[in-house]
């Protein structure tokens, strides 16, 4: 391999893990402590009824910021299978995370919060991010006790590698405390 790549990659590397995820609190993925994440965590979620698209519409457009595109198909009765990239415990709350690779141009400013909020709805991110969030929160209640998801829960953050430049919250979507009714 090239020494010159090889480099350009470890100093990419270099950035993605000392960006600042929130201008609110330094939050590095560089600083996690390994005992407070799990790593490709997998889930089924069970379908005994049929799924009520109606009403998962409904949550997507009621209980969070984006303006989601209506989702269609046929009703669905099973499993769902899927993998969260990382889910860790930050200051007593718990998070997801989800590492994207998505090109969305060439320059900083297309990684900027407004171009992500696009890209979030273009690939339905917002569909998985409330799958995801469902899965955790199920999960939690049979690990832990005393986990109440409105104080425990601290939301979701999409990384958009590419974007991620050091500076804070560059590249990062971040989702606060997703509301759904389903929580309870």
């Amino acid at each position: 391999m090239d020494v010159e790549f090889i480099t350009s990659l470890q100093q990419w590397f270099e950035q993605i893990v000392q960006t600042p995820l929130t201008k609110a609190f330094p939050l590095k993925l560089i600083d996690l402590a390994k005992s407070d994440c799990i790593k490709e965590m997998s889930f089924y979620l069970s379908i005994r009824e049929h799924f009520d698209v109606v009403g998962f519409n409904q949550a997507l457009q009621a209980h969070h910021h984006l303006p989601s595109e209506m989702l269609q198909f046929e009703d669905i009765q099973g499993m769902i299978r899927g993998t969260i990239d990382l889910v860790f415990r930050y200051q007593g709350k718990y998070y997801l995370l989800d590492y994207k690779s998505n090109f969305l141009g060439e320059n900083w400013e297309d990684y900027a919060p407004s171009t992500l909020a696009k890209a979030m709805l273009h690939h339905h991110y917002d569909w998985q991010y409330l799958l995801y969030t469902l899965a955790l929160h199920r999960y939690l209640k049979t690990v832990d006790s005393d986990y109440d998801y409105e104080r425990d829960f601290g939301g979701v953050f999409y990384l958009f590698l590419r974007g991620m430049n050091g500076e804070p919250q560059s590249g990062v979507f971040l989702i606060a405390q997703v509301h759904n009714s389903s929580m309870n």
